[in-house]
């Protein structure tokens, strides 16, 4: 998505900010409910810091377990003790004070005796306990980084310098957010179930790392990209300045809810001096080293302080979390993190936002949506490529589309696991293998498990949307959700839709199958024999001619069936499908009659090809005269003819037709099959060629379901895919088949031509000298074996002297194909 893709980008642009050290008070809130199994690792990571915090505040929110148990003993085995007790009944709770010599911070725990949510416990103990400048809310099942607290400290203020000329403008961003880094882990009891869902985490996290990285990042003053544009904070363990609360308690994602909510917030701009910051006790790091503010900073340089609302993501404070221990329990927390999601967007349907947060809600929905609409509209698109191959997606094209979506994942989360290693400390070397390692590793998770999101986020709408349109108020509490983590399988939502769903679009696909043919009626084998990528064949590889190349047009071929075979693509011997009797010109010798001068021409142009008509044919199981009136139609019988469209040769090969005969011609299964008529090297114009493939595509159109006479084979020849419609002849084909129909000129040229040829060989008498010596040329061709040079140059020293002048063709077919520089000697009667 476009989001993604951008936030990418930004994510690549490099830091050029400075960390500011501040004396900024820091207290760590950790809500616990329920949360025994985690609790001890939990405060044992915070407890171990490098940068120690100065309030630690565990809140038991209620629960039913021994998570205060395990709370208290860890603190005692590390040498703490209880000091007080006090009851804040503002709040409903008790408030522990621990103690020990040995760690520099206060430790409190406050105790619920009913079940509280995380939202209401952190507002309260900010508004009663807390006086901090700085919060850091952790959750009870995660686990820190040792230098978790220091990096988070390190952001608290950031400064940016802008150059102009010999001039510098400094702005020094108080950020309100700051949120970690985090990846998942599984705890060694952990189910394969469990393992695998904390492997497509694992994955998810690193490419969601990337995509808040762009998401922080600041360009220039824009209100949009000057700006932070960060969805959410990682819940699990972020900071938050004291002025940003309290934390919104009407949703279930009160960490999404309070990410937007702080950007929202109008930036307060003021100026401060050196000395100031000196006086606040901020230090400015430069490679490593701590700079006073005097020591930085020229004594005219301009410092602007911006109290923002923005967010800032840290790639170097690191915390891990233990995910769901089961689909069902990882299924009912995406619903609640999607539904959360939902209600945050629409609670702020009717507001006026700043333009980066209304970029970051509108952008959000609208590809999900989108994102959603699209893998729903798969299994229609494929439904119709089954019903017509014609129309929607092919598998195979939808296989390059999960590739490609597959390969690019990997890059993003082989980024993101990259960036993690160097955070951790790994040199580029050992970051990069690892992360090629995490990735092979993780990515197929993460992939399986996203392709859920789309149900989960549709489960998630038909509860929040109706809450929202009906105002249901008791849906969500005003207190706050209380979510623990799935420790049974119970029903979700995304399941029922799931079914639904699945139903429905199966019954969508039979019928957006069954209309397909009807949508767009052609003739499927021909589509599939034409679009099949791998045997797709370029019409410019074999329209050469010898001056052109320097090649000889012949065929290369690694051995022949038979050498003296007439035709080098067409013998009998090739094909399964040839008539047990050649098949020869049918024609009528009594009803012989010289028509004109013009038949004369075609005739000479003709004889030198009726064995090879005959031989195709007969390979072909086809009447030659069919194939006559097609090569007039098409070329009046010029084998250097080129279309209007650019179909070339006798028969007027295309491209596509190229690809037809190429599918025909290698499958072994059927009659087509003839490894000799696409060689290795051939021309389109070698006229032995395009006899051969245009009687392969006529008796393809033939046998075709729904042919019933040659003028719908005709119309299949002339386009195989759609000459066709719903069994008639498509209207933009109807008349240049009407060219070929009975009693048509076309027709009657075929039948004055093969009534020719059969007086020749019964009635000789009948025909004039001319006639003779002409289809003589033919009977040499076999005899003789004449080439194809030899045969029109010798039909055309007969024309000549008769005086049909017709040199112009054969001048430019045998100089042209044939490499001569003009007709030169012919060979005599």
């Amino acid at each position: 998505m476009p989001s993604i893709l951008g936030n990418t980008f930004l994510s690549l642009l490099p830091d050029r900010t400075y960390a500011v050290r501040s004396n900024d008070s820091l207290a760590v809130i950790c809500p616990m409910y329920n949360e025994e199994k985690g609790a001890a690792q939990a405060i044992a990571s915070l407890l171990e810091q490098d940068s120690l915090p100065d309030h630690l505040i565990v809140s038991i929110n209620g629960g039913i377990d021994a998570t205060y148990e395990v709370v208290s003993r860890v603190l005692m085995d590390r040498g703490f003790t209880q000091s007080s007790f006090d009851a804040i009944s503002s709040i409903g709770a008790g408030l522990e004070e621990w103690y020990s010599p040995d760690y520099d911070l206060r430790l409190s725990i406050a105790v619920y005796s009913r079940k509280v949510s995380k939202s209401e416990s952190i507002n309260n103990l900010v508004e009663h306990v807390v006086p901090s400048d700085r919060i850091l809310v952790m959750d009870g099942d995660t686990i820190l980084h040792p230098g978790f607290v220091r990096a988070l400290r390190d952001n608290f203020y950031r400064l940016r310098v802008k150059q102009f000329g010999k001039r510098k403008s400094f702005i020094l961003e108080d950020f309100a957010l700051q949120s970690g880094a985090v990846t998942s882990f599984a705890p060694p009891e952990a189910s394969n179930s469990q393992r695998f869902i904390s492997a497509g985490r694992e994955a998810e996290y690193a490419f969601s790392g990337v995509l808040r990285q762009g998401q922080s990042t600041l360009i220039g003053r824009s209100e949009l990209f000057g700006n932070s544009r960060l969805y959410t904070v990682i819940g699990c363990g972020f900071t938050v300045r004291r002025d940003m609360f309290p934390v919104p308690t009407d949703t279930e994602t009160e960490d999404h809810d309070f990410t937007l909510t702080c950007q929202t917030k109008q930036t307060k701009v003021s100026q401060i001096t050196r000395q100031d910051m000196r006086r606040r006790g901020f230090r400015i790091v430069v490679k490593g080293r701590e700079l006073n503010p005097e020591h930085f900073f020229d004594a005219q340089d301009q410092i602007i302080v911006r109290h923002s609302g923005n967010a800032r993501y840290v790639s170097t404070a690191l915390m891990g979390t233990e995910d769901p221990p089961h689909f069902n329990g990882f299924v009912r927390q995406i619903e609640r993190w999607n539904g959360g999601g939902q209600q945050n967007a629409l609670k702020r349907l009717r507001k006026r936002l700043p333009i980066n947060v209304a970029f970051i809600v509108w952008s959000s929905l609208i590809e999900n949506m989108l994102g959603i609409a699209l893998l729903a509209m798969l299994p229609l698109l494929l439904a119709l490529n089954i019903g017509n191959p014609s129309l929607g997606i092919a598998p195979s094209s939808l296989g390059i589309w999960f590739g490609l979506d597959a390969l690019i994942t990997m890059m993003l989360v082989s980024y993101g696991f990259y960036r993690l290693r160097r955070a951790e400390g790994a040199n580029r070397i050992i970051a990069f293998l690892h992360s090629i390692l995490s990735s092979l590793r993780t990515t197929f998770p993460f992939l399986v498990l996203r392709y859920i999101n789309p149900f989960t986020y549709v489960a998630s709408a038909t509860r929040v949307i109706p809450e929202y349109l009906f105002q249901k108020r008791n849906a969500i509490k005003t207190t706050g959700v209380v979510w623990e983590r799935a420790s049974v399988r119970k029903r979700t939502r995304t399941g029922t839709v799931f079914m639904w769903n699945a139903a429905l679009l199966t019954i969508s696909a039979i019928a957006v199958a069954k209309i397909a043919p009807i949508l767009n009626p052609i003739n499927h084998e021909a589509y599939t024999l034409t679009y099949q990528e791998n045997n797709k064949l370029e019409l410019q590889d074999y329209d050469y001619l010898p001056f052109m190349t320097q090649q000889a047009p012949e065929p290369v071929l690694a051995t022949f069936a038979n050498p003296n075979t007439l035709s080098k693509f067409c013998d009998p011997t090739f094909t399964k499908m040839a008539s047990t009797a050649p098949r020869i010109f049918e024609g009528d010798p009594d009803a012989y009659a010289y028509t004109s001068r013009w038949y004369l021409r075609m005739l000479a142009r003709l004889v030198p090809l009726i064995p090879y008509i005959e031989s195709a044919s007969t390979a072909y199981d086809i009447p030659p005269s069919l194939l006559i009136k097609i090569f007039l139609n098409e070329s009046d019988l010029d084998p250097l003819a080129v279309g209007p469209t650019d179909d070339k040769g006798l028969s007027q090969v295309t491209s596509d037709a190229l690809t037809l005969l190429k599918g025909l011609s290698s499958d072994e299964t059927t009659g087509f099959y003839n490894p000799y008529l696409l060689p290795e090297t051939f021309s389109v114009f070698n006229p032995d060629f395009s006899i051969c493939a245009g009687a392969a595509k006529i008796s393809w159109a033939l046998r075709q379901p729904g042919v019933d006479n040659e003028l719908e084979a005709y119309a299949l020849y002339i386009n195989p895919i759609d000459g066709l419609r719903n069994g008639k002849i498509s209207a933009q084909h109807e008349i240049l088949t009407a060219q070929i129909s009975p009693k048509g000129p076309v027709d009657e040229m075929t039948q004055t031509l093969a009534n020719a040829i059969a007086a020749y060989r019964q009635k000789p008498e009948k025909l004039t000298q001319v006639e003779r010596d002409l289809l003589a040329v033919s009977d040499r061709v076999v005899t003789e074996k004449l080439s194809l040079e030899e045969a029109y140059r010798a039909a055309y020293a007969i024309v000549e002297a008769e005086g049909i002048s017709d040199r112009e063709m054969f001048q430019r077919f045998l100089t042209s194909y044939f490499g001569e520089t003009g007709l030169g000697q012919t060979t005599q009667n």
